[in-house]
């Protein structure tokens, strides 16, 4: 996957076409099943493309993101609001 760097929820709205790639590239490369590491932004993607594609991957390792933007969470659940 690429270095995502983008603003907040523009990686929510990327998630199925990035997705979509990165299934494209597994089956470039012969790969049925495959592990999937996310991190950071690319935590939604991978969340997206295990849920769409469970036969695909085999594990999911999900490191140091969210799966949804700050923008989108409820503000009153947040440790942002208590401060």
């Amino acid at each position: 996957m690429p270095d995502l760097n983008l603003p907040g929820n523009e990686t929510l709205r990327l998630r199925k076409p990035y997705g979509s790639d990165l299934i494209a590239v597994a089956d470039a490369a012969g790969l049925d099943r495959f592990p999937l590491v996310g991190t950071s932004q690319g935590v939604p993607i991978s969340i997206y493309v295990a849920a769409k594609y469970p036969d695909r991957v085999s594990r999911l390792v999900l490191y140091g993101g969210a799966a949804i933007g700050r923008a989108l969470r409820d503000p009153a659940s947040s440790e942002e609001a208590a401060a």
